[in-house]
């Protein structure tokens, strides 16, 4: 019973902290529902940078067997290691609204 008091402790203060100090900055994932092993599928990240801008970094952990190679990055630097895929961006497109992709 405590650990579901704190959980929602946490919860509420996460939605307080993103209403009164966040910066509008949203991920959105496409992925599929499901994925066979050897088989290819495109990965989206629908990224709504709202007021944010210069050196910015997403980094994505992707489960134990898969692969990841690049097929857009909005003028950042992809790598994938270790089964994390990185964006690095000196400076984000100039876009509110931009998505990244990888297969």
């Amino acid at each position: 019973m405590l650990k579901y008091i704190i959980l929602l402790i946490n919860s509420i203060s996460i939605l307080f902290y993103n209403i009164f100090f966040g910066d509008g900055v949203t991920i959105t994932p496409k992925l599929p529902t499901n994925a066979k092993p050897g088989t290819e599928f495109t990965a989206e990240m629908v990224i709504k940078k709202g007021t944010t801008s210069g050196f910015s970094k997403l980094q994505v952990d992707l489960p134990q067997g898969f692969t990841a190679k690049e097929l857009d990055s909005k003028g950042g630097t992809f790598s994938f290691v270790n089964g994390t895929v990185k964006y690095i961006w000196t400076a984000l497109p100039a876009d509110e609204e931009f998505t990244v992709k990888f297969i």
